[in-house]
């Protein structure tokens, strides 16, 4: 069992925790959604095995480095891959003076105080494992302050999509980095997808991700993630992308002869359920950035749909908010030199508005009550 204790701020943590703090006070809502406690899994109790301290009575909240276009549980970590764990008290109580232990086939880095009820710690995945434990430890040796369980694997395959942001996940026909950018787009955002032999991401934030371009001068450090990467691509043909040690080459196009509904984005992306999307597409090969219009039955107006945007990440997400009601609704999406298609949409009630809460990772913890 390695065993590191909590040592100096890393600034580039408390800006993520301001961030996060801001959108708490943007949307108290979907805060209240997140929040939830690390306490026992038998509700208040004590892990087997463990002696608790008293200190975190609630048990602790755990964030980890997220997916940039899904929210949820944390994600299974690359092997060999590294990941930041973040770590809160549930309740009034300051994080007290804490030490890290971690399981087979972890190592433990750098743990740091972000602020009086916040720590993170930076877990690097050496070996393969099905779960071994992070364990925060109060540092008075009074016990476990809480704890949660990482899985590890192998990556066995690598993708390349565009990244539109956080609201909707552009997988499906794009997933296997076989797709095409429109040619008069200047910029453009790619995200790089790793995933294991069941198909499940992992994150590393160690991922080498390079391209025969630069970025845009528009993209800002807080833009960027560790999945994600910003392409100037003005007057190019193609680029190649490179993910690890995986080559992606795109390629631009200058005429689309089809527009498809694209499938539900993937588990986890914000407001998955109330949006729908479209692509148009050379061949059978989709195309991110061609310019497209969207326009409801019985509406008289169209309006823009995926439009390339000055700032990150470039490129708008080509997604429909799906109005309320019952049965279906038409809707024509028209392309360039008057390529359109008319698609049925089921309209949402209530219930489907929001599926999850904050850009970030996370779950309860076995100290996690209810």
């Amino acid at each position: 069992m390695r065993s590191l204790r909590s040592s100096s701020l890393r600034p580039w943590w408390r800006r993520a925790v301001l961030v996060a703090s801001l959108v708490a006070i943007a949307f108290p809502i979907l805060a209240c959604s997140s929040e939830g406690g690390e306490r026992a899994r038998d509700d208040g109790g004590c892990p087997m095995g463990e002696t608790c301290s008293p200190l975190t009575p609630a048990g602790m909240r755990f964030s980890a480095t997220p997916l940039s276009d899904t929210v949820g549980d944390i994600p299974r970590l690359a092997a060999p891959g590294r990941t930041t764990i973040g770590f809160t008290p549930i309740g009034s109580y300051e994080l007290p003076d804490f030490a890290v232990e971690v399981g087979a086939g972890l190592e433990a880095r750098s743990a740091q105080r972000v602020d009086a009820d916040t720590g993170t710690v930076e877990i690097v995945a050496r070996a393969v494992t099905e779960g071994s434990l992070v364990r925060v430890l109060a540092a008075d040796e009074s016990g476990l302050l809480d704890r949660v369980e990482l899985v590890a694997h192998e990556v066995d395959r690598r993708g390349l999509r565009p990244y539109v942001g956080l609201f909707q996940s552009l997988g499906g026909p794009f997933e296997g980095g076989i797709w095409r950018y429109w040619h008069e787009l200047p910029s453009l955002t790619v995200l790089a997808t790793l995933h294991d032999d069941d198909g499940a991401r992992l994150v590393d934030e160690s991922l080498p991700m390079s391209a025969t371009v630069g970025e845009p001068a528009a993209v800002e450090d807080d833009a960027r993630t560790w999945d994600t990467l910003s392409l100037d691509v003005d007057g190019t043909t193609s680029v190649d992308v490179t993910v690890g040690t995986t080559v992606f080459t795109l390629q631009s196009v200058d005429a689309v002869d089809s527009i498809v509904q694209l499938p539900q984005a993937d588990e986890g992306s914000l407001l998955r359920d109330a949006f729908v999307c479209f692509v148009a597409r050379s061949g059978a090969v989709p195309v991110v950035g061609a310019p497209l219009t969207y326009q409801w039955e019985g509406e008289d107006a169209s309006f823009p749909l995926g439009r390339s945007l000055e700032t990150f990440p470039f490129v708008e997400s080509p997604c429909v908010a799906i109005p309320e009601g019952t049965g279906t609704r038409s809707i024509t999406i028209t392309g360039p030199n008057g390529l359109s298609a008319s698609f049925d949409v089921t309209l949402r009630d209530r219930s489907g508005e929001l599926r999850s809460v904050l850009p970030s990772a996370g779950r309860d913890g076995q100290r996690a009550g209810g």
